[in-house]
Order: structure tokens, then C-alpha cells, then sequence
């Protein structure tokens, strides 16, 4: 195999990654049971290495695995053959700790139908068939399979006590379908609709479906049978009734995978009946169907049924939200490209576990439950000894747990807060308390409306010093968010239309690396509380932030990233904004101010991943667009680039006052303290131009870093918030900026007319981000029908899958941000936003007052009511 075609079978993986991850989402099981689709994956070549490779995603090697079973339609079986195979796989497969799926009715028609050599009258085979069915389901049964299908439960020891003891006259009467219990699967086959309605009575019927019996009975309908028999068993295997346990511990729908199949073939009856039986029957069965076929199957379908591997994920789950009603045929055929050598990318296909069941379904549940007063009383206990993230919480939406040593999920309420910092925990609390006045206000008048916004982030880290300022950008974004509440409070006092708002903060750990099960849980939250319209944040553009959005796609919430800048980031997300320039615009930037301003033309950029150092190197969006942006910026030879491992930087100091370019710094800002520690010592007194990305502001923020920097480096880094920095604020005209100083001052005590307190430039950003979600929320409630004279609200009036477009229509060209004016591009991604460059002539004071909060030197972008600098230097 070449390397191109290996590079070809590498860009399908990835939308096979994504059909797998949707069908073991159809897998999920969920409260109530709303029925599976058939998803036939056709190509001639391709299908079956693609059944294949789901096939190896169900087969995990945990002890739990999602029932299925794979038969083969091109091995010469009939109908009848294809589904005992698929049966008994089901049964003898690791899905369930000593609770199997049992095939009552249809083994036991199975077996009616292998009964032959019934010779006599018609009383005289009858007689023979008793004589029969009472031996192969009694004590002593040659036929387990049978036996074990027939005597289950109460009702088939009741059974098993009359085979053995009773006449045959009274065993003929309870297997007659007319005596509740042991009668369950025999009254079942004479009420279904198939082969049984030229019968009288049970006998009768079981007559006509032996081997005897086979030039007088109806083929197609026969077929009917079996496989409403096989849907009816696995109906009743999942029914849930609070006196079965086992059906209530299935926590995954059953997969049944059909290779091999042909238009002239078993597997393509098999599909036909399936659809047939489906048709008439007016329950849902648990079933899920994938097929491999080579195109030659009759099948006609609507034209959005039929689909591409790469939309695939996306149509099925556009049918998974729809109701059953609206749902139509429910088959699916996914053209599959020619696919082989799948083997060589098996990190790449995901693995499809069935949840744990609820512990409630445990036997251990039964002697635990009187012992819950007793253990509520243990976790209230625990919760005050272990406050940082305790599974059990007492009011509030708080949902958390450990992971690699740090707390994630949300939080809602100050029982629960997440880092250890001082000041984040200061501004969650206020967030918190303004959460609690939203509700207030909201209860007090029923008309007003009451949004949530979740803000997902990077809060903790393990190994952090309790004293440690380690996320001061996100405090940065807290803070913003707490003004934009505070500022909601002040419309609402003005405005019937304008919503109150409440915050969910939520956690995903160390450089989002938890974002994705944050994400998940973030879903049931939404689908529990309908005020949830939107998600602001998600701080670092790397791969599982990416996953995080197409996790939070299936929400249809649209997801407003205030600083996430890698270039296509959202790509994977239609309802994803961002308001932070793509860093194509920021290497443009950094290319105009070298050539313009410094007067130089090349540019040498150390970079860096973060704590996951060289290894990162896949996970990191951000790092690695900025480093192709940059490359174009600087063609030819006037670009290079060098991992920063600690080497010396001796090579980049000006020799004899003459370096043809910049320095510039393109990593993440914890690798960034070193850096700079390692310039100023190896070119101390010949500094060379430095120039840090709008990562370094993260560094910026914190003060305890910045107190760690050399003294003789003077910085210029990109910003996208500087607009909003407290002397922009204090001399403008701009009501929207003069309304964000007033809220600032209120909530957080800065931007004060003495200038002690400055205020970081994530927080205008954050600000903005809640901004537009609100002011969608307002032109939905704007539209508000008159109820008795006073406004209802109805949380279901804001459709979170239609607030993204609202958002973009009511924002127009020109909507003016506290950062700048916002104006989207078909992508959702901000267009002609201000970038900045600033300058910190001493890191070590920057921001202790507004009188050393670093100038801006240079700006790009769309020009608003601030007046851009005048281009320097950084000197």
C-alpha cells in the first residue's frame, strides 16, 4: 500500500469514527423506548471492511459489552437459520453479568417447526405434539434452549410443576393461551396476526407449523412469524415493570450486524420483513440493524435517506430527534467508499460501552435502601469534610466528580466551587449570589424572563498550591461573566423583554482535556432545565475542545468562544460563533507591524504545547495554524521556527546592532516565563525585537508570573480585548462601553476615577460573548403574544437550535461590542475585529495601576469609535 493511499484511507476514518460514535449513541439506552432504524451501509468494495470495523468498536474489551451478534447472509442459511444464529450469539455474548436475552417465542417455534414423522388422525397428532412439548419443556429436557426459553420466572416453575405432575389434559389447557403466567408466550401466538387465523385453537395452530404440515401452510406468513417472534422477544426482554430487575439493568439496545447481503438473499428478506413487521406492529422494538450490501438490494428510499459516510452521523441523528410519527421509513443507506488497510489506524475508531446500570437494579439495592436515611446522613458528612468535589449536594445544579485529580463538571451554586485560587473563588461566589437574585426577581413576576448561560472553562490543574494564581485569565472571564449578570439585572429593571440570568460554571481540567465528558453532562442538563440557552467559553483551541463542540452539537446550544482563535476550530459545529480574530488575521498583523513599523522582513518563532509538551503536538489547534499562518506571512526563507525545550537563545541576539527580523514568541503562555528568562540571559544588554501571541496575555494576567520576569525585556504581545481596557473606557462617548465601566465598577470595584484598579482584557471579552446570547433572548421574548394583559414567558419560546441564526440576524453588520465592532463571516467566526499590539516596557508592574497597563501600539481591524494608536515601536 503507498503512503498516498494510506493518506486517502486516513481522511475516511474520521467520518467512520463519527457514523460509529452516532450508532453507539442509538445504542444508549434512555427513558422511554422510541425505536431503531436500519442503516445499510452499501459499496462493493468498502461495506463489509466498514461492518467490520463497527464490528471491533462493539467488541471491547471491558466485561461489559453491547449486545450483538454478526451472521453472514452470502453462507447458503435460510431466513429461519439466520436468526437462530443471531439469537444464540445474543445469548452467549459477555452483555450482561448472568442476566442473558431470552428468545422464548421464537425458539420455541423453531423447535415446532423441526417436529416431524406426526403420523394418524388428527386427535392422534395432537396427542403427540402434548406428549412432545410437555417432555422438551419439563425437568429432564434434551432441548435446554428450549427449556430455558419456556420456564423463566415464576410463571415458568408453575409450568415446569405441570409438565412434570399434571395430566396431560390440564398441561393442554394452560399452554392453551387461556390461564394467565405459564400461558404468556403461548396466548401471545394465537393473538398475533400471522399464520395463526384459519387456527380454532392453540393445538391446531402448533400443528400447522410442523415439518408435517409444510405444503399447507403459507410461506411468507410463516416468515412473518419468525421474525415477529425474534422483535417480540427482545420487546419483552427490554419492558420495563417494577417487578422484573434484569430488563431495567439493560442499559444498551441490542446491534444486529448482516454481512454479505444481496438482492436475491436471505439478508435482503430479512430486511424486508423486518420493515413489514415494524409497519404493523404498534410498539417500538429495541433492534438496531446495520447491514453490509453491494448495491443490488430493491429498495426504494427518499433521496434525504440515502446518504454520503460523511454525512451519515449527522442524518442519523437528525432522525434520532425527531418524533416517531415524523420518522417515515427509518432505513438508512450510507454509500461507503472502497475502504482496506482500516487496521492501520485502530486508535482512531471509538469504542462502543454500554452505561452501568442504575444502582438502584443492584440486589445489593434491596438491603441498602433501608440504610438510606443512615447513608444521607454519611454523605452530608462527607460533603463538609471533602467540599471541593463532593458527588452529593443538597440544592443547586451541581453535577462533578474526579478526574486526574481534579474536580469537573458544573456548578450553579456556592456548595460547590471549583480551583483553589482565592480570587476565582471570589468571583464564583459572586456569581453564585447574583444567581440567587435572578431567581428572586424571577419569581416575583412570572412574566419575566429567565435565561442560563454555561460557562465552560479551565479551572483547575493537579498539583496546584492552594495560594497559587494559576488561572487568572479565566477569573478574567468570570468576572466578565458576573458584569454581564449584574448589567442583565439593570436591563430587566427597564426592559420587559430582557432577560434575568442565571450562570452554570462548568470545568473541563487541564487544557480542556476533560471537555468532552463535561460536555455530556452538560446535555443532560439542558434537556433537565429548558432555561439553558447557550454555552460561553471553552478557552484552549485543541483537539478535545473539538470534540467538546460536537459533543454540545447534539444540544443544538449555540457555543459563543470568546478567545478560541485556531483557524476552522468550529468547523465541526453549526452553532458555533466566534468573537475572538482567527490567528490568520493575527500572523497578517504580526507580518504588517514587522515590515511597516520595525522596518524588518524575517521572523524566527519559538513555540511550544503546554504541559503535554512535544507530545501535544497532535491536541494543539492553536500552536499549529498560527505556525502555517505565520509561515505564509513570511514566505520563502524569512520565516523559521524552533520547539522551546530550555535551549539557549544566543543564536537570535543582534550581533554588532544588525538582526534582519523579530523575535516572536508562538506557544502557550506557561512555557513563556522560561523563555523570556532565557532571552534576557543569553542576550542581556543586545535585546532583540520581541513580540509574544495573544496566548502570552494569559500570562499578562497573572501576577505572580509577571513578578518572575526579567527586568530588562521589553514585550509587545497581540491582544483582542485592549478596547476595553478602563482609560478606553473613561473617555468614550460609546453608551455601550459607558453602561460596561458602570457594571465593571459596581460588580468588581475597578476602572474607579483614580485609576488603582485596571481591568484585564478577558473580561470585555467575556462580557461580549453573554452579551449576544442575551440580546438574542430579548428579540425572541420581544415577540411575545399578550396573555390577559401581562406577558407569560415560556422558556420553550427561546429554541436553542434557532437562537444561533437569531443571533446572527438581530447582530447585523455592525453590532458594537465592548471589544469592538462584531460582524460574523458564513462560518461564524468574527470578521475585521480589532487586533492589537502592547507594549510592556517593565512585565513586573503591568497592570498594578491603569498607569501601567501596557499602551497599545498598534491596531488592525475595523475601525470603530476608538481611535486607533499611532504605529511604534515597542521602546
Amino acid at each position: 500500500m503507498t503512503e498516498q493511499d494510506v493518506d486517502e484511507i486516513g481522511s475516511l476514518v474520521e467520518p467512520l469514527a463519527d457514523l460509529i460514535k452516532e450508532i453507539g449513541v442509538l445504542t444508549t439506552r434512555w427513558r422511554g423506548d422510541r425505536g431503531q432504524p436500519i442503516v445499510s451501509l452499501t459499496g462493493a468494495v468498502g461495506a463489509s471492511p466498514a461492518l467490520g470495523t463497527l464490528l471491533d468498536g462493539l467488541r471491547t474489551p471491558k466485561s461489559r459489552q453491547v449486545p450483538h451478534a454478526r451472521v453472514d447472509a452470502a453462507g447458503g442459511d435460510g431466513l429461519r437459520e439466520l436468526l437462530s444464529s443471531a439469537a444464540e450469539d445474543l445469548v452467549i455474548g459477555p452483555f450482561g453479568r448472568g442476566h442473558p436475552l431470552r428468545f422464548r417465542r421464537f425458539w420455541f417455534l423453531d423447535w415446532l417447526m423441526n417436529q416431524s414423522e406426526l403420523e394418524g388422525t388428527e386427535r392422534e397428532r395432537r396427542a403427540e405434539l402434548v406428549r412432545r412439548v410437555r417432555r422438551a419443556s419439563g425437568p429432564r429436557s434434551e432441548l435446554p434452549k428450549l427449556g430455558a426459553s419456556v420456564l423463566t420466572g415464576w410463571s415458568g416453575l408453575v409450568l415446569l410443576v405441570v409438565s412434570a405432575f399434571v395430566p396431560a389434559i390440564v398441561f393442554r389447557v394452560l399452554v392453551s393461551g387461556r390461564v394467565p403466567g405459564p400461558g404468556r408466550v403461548f396466548r401471545w401466538l394465537m393473538r398475533q396476526r400471522y399464520a395463526s387465523r384459519q387456527s380454532s385453537d392453540f393445538w391446531a395452530f402448533a400443528l400447522r407449523l410442523t415439518d408435517n404440515a409444510k405444503g399447507h401452510r403459507d410461506p411468507d406468513q410463516v416468515r412473518r412469524l419468525l421474525v415477529h417472534a425474534f422483535l417480540q422477544d427482545l420487546r419483552d426482554q427490554y419492558r420495563r415493570v417494577p417487578w422484573r430487575i434484569r430488563p431495567w439493568r439493560r442499559t444498551a439496545y441490542p446491534v444486529l450486524l448482516v454481512d454479505n447481503v444481496r438482492g436475491d438473499g436471505p439478508g435482503a428478506d430479512l430486511l424486508r420483513l423486518i420493515a413489514v413487521v415494524r409497519k404493523h406492529s404498534d410498539s417500538a422494538d429495541p433492534l438496531l440493524v446495520v447491514t453490509a450490501e453491494d448495491g443490488t438490494c430493491p429498495v426504494e428510499l427518499p433521496p434525504g435517506d440515502v446518504v454520503p459516510l460523511a454525512l451519515a452521523d449527522d442524518a442519523l441523528r437528525r432522525w434520532r430527534e425527531l418524533p416517531r410519527g415524523e420518522r417515515g421509513s427509518g432505513r438508512f443507506l450510507v454509500r461507503i467508499p472502497a475502504l482496506s488497510g482500516l487496521e492501520r489506524f485502530p486508535a482512531l475508531i471509538p469504542e462502543i460501552e454500554p452505561r452501568r446500570p442504575p444502582w438502584l437494579v443492584h440486589r445489593a439495592a434491596l438491603v441498602l435502601v433501608p440504610l438510606l436515611p443512615v447513608l444521607a446522613s454519611c454523605a452530608w458528612l462527607l460533603q463538609g469534610l471533602r467540599s471541593d468535589c463532593s458527588p452529593v449536594h443538597f440544592g443547586g445544579r451541581v453535577d462533578v466528580s474526579m478526574e486526574d485529580g481534579q474536580c469537573v463538571g458544573y456548578s450553579d451554586d456556592a456548595r460547590q466551587f471549583f480551583g483553589s485560587d482565592e480570587g476565582l473563588r471570589k468571583i464564583q461566589g459572586k456569581i453564585f449570589e447574583q444567581n440567587q437574585e435572578a431567581k428572586d426577581i424571577a419569581e416575583g413576576n412570572v412574566g419575566r424572563p429567565q435565561v442560563t448561560v454555561v460557562y465552560l472553562g479551565t479551572l483547575t490543574k493537579p498539583g496546584v498550591n492552594p495560594d497559587e494564581e494559576t488561572f487568572a485569565a479565566e477569573r478574567e472571564e468570570l468576572e466578565g461573566i458576573a458584569v454581564a449578570q449584574h448589567q442583565a439585572k439593570l436591563d430587566a429593571a427597564v426592559d420587559p423583554n430582557a432577560p434575568v440570568l442565571r450562570v452554570v460554571v462548568a470545568n473541563a481540567g487541564l487544557e480542556m482535556r476533560s471537555a468532552e465528558k463535561v460536555a455530556r453532562s452538560l446535555t443532560s442538563l439542558q434537556r433537565d432545565d429548558p432555561t439553558v440557552v447557550g454555552v460561553v467559553g471553552l478557552v484552549e483551541s485543541r483537539t478535545w475542545t473539538r470534540d467538546a463542540l460536537k459533543s454540545l452539537r447534539q444540544t443544538g446550544l449555540p457555543v459563543i468562544a470568546p478567545t478560541l482563535s485556531a483557524d476552522g476550530v468550529g468547523s465541526v459545529s453549526t452553532q458555533y460563533l466566534q468573537i475572538a480574530p482567527p490567528n490568520l488575521d493575527q500572523a497578517a498583523m504580526v507580518r504588517q507591524y514587522t515590515v511597516d513599523v520595525v522596518r524588518k522582513k524575517s521572523l524566527v518563532n519559538y513555540y511550544s504545547f503546554g504541559a503535554g509538551g512535544k507530545e501535544a503536538d497532535e491536541t494543539d489547534l492553536y500552536v499549529n495554524t498560527l505556525r502555517q499562518d505565520l509561515k505564509a506571512a513570511f514566505p520563502g526563507g524569512d520565516y523559521q521556527e524552533h520547539y522551546w525545550n530550555g535551549q539557549s537563545l544566543g543564536e537570535v541576539c543582534p550581533k554588532d546592532g544588525q538582526l534582519d527580523g523579530v523575535v516572536f514568541f508562538g506557544g502557550r503562555y506557561s512555557e513563556f516565563g522560561g523563555f523570556a528568562k532565557q532571552l534576557a540571559k543569553d542576550c542581556s544588554g543586545n535585546m532583540p525585537v520581541v513580540i509574544g501571541d495573544d496566548s502570552v496575555n494569559r500570562y499578562m494576567a497573572n501576577a505572580s508570573l509577571r513578578e518572575l520576569a526579567p527586568e530588562n525585556l521589553r514585550l509587545a504581545y497581540v491582544s483582542k480585548g485592549s478596547l476595553a481596557f478602563c482609560d478606553r473606557l473613561r473617555s468614550t462617548d460609546d453608551p455601550v462601553r459607558r453602561d460596561f465601566r458602570a457594571a465593571v465598577r459596581a460588580v468588581l470595584g475597578k476602572c474607579d476615577d483614580e485609576g488603582k484598579l485596571p481591568v484585564g482584557e478577558r473580561v470585555g471579552l467575556a462580557y461580549d460573548g453573554v452579551q449576544l446570547l442575551l440580546l438574542g433572548v430579548r428579540d425572541k421574548a420581544s415577540q411575545r403574544l399578550e396573555d390577559g394583559g401581562e406577558r407569560a414567558w415560556d422558556p420553550g419560546l427561546v429554541v436553542p437550535g434557532q437562537l444561533h441564526s437569531t443571533i446572527r440576524e438581530v447582530a447585523g453588520e455592525n453590532h458594537q461590542g465592548v471589544t469592538g465592532v462584531i460582524t460574523f463571516d458564513g462560518d461564524g467566526v468574527v470578521k475585521g475585529k480589532p487586533l492589537s499590539l502592547l507594549c510592556a516596557t517593565d512585565i513586573r508592574k503591568a497592570f498594578r495601576s491603569e498607569d501601567d497597563v501596557p499602551k497599545e501600539i498598534y491596531r488592525t481591524g475595523v475601525a470603530d469609535s476608538a481611535a486607533p494608536p499611532t504605529p511604534a515601536r515597542c521602546e
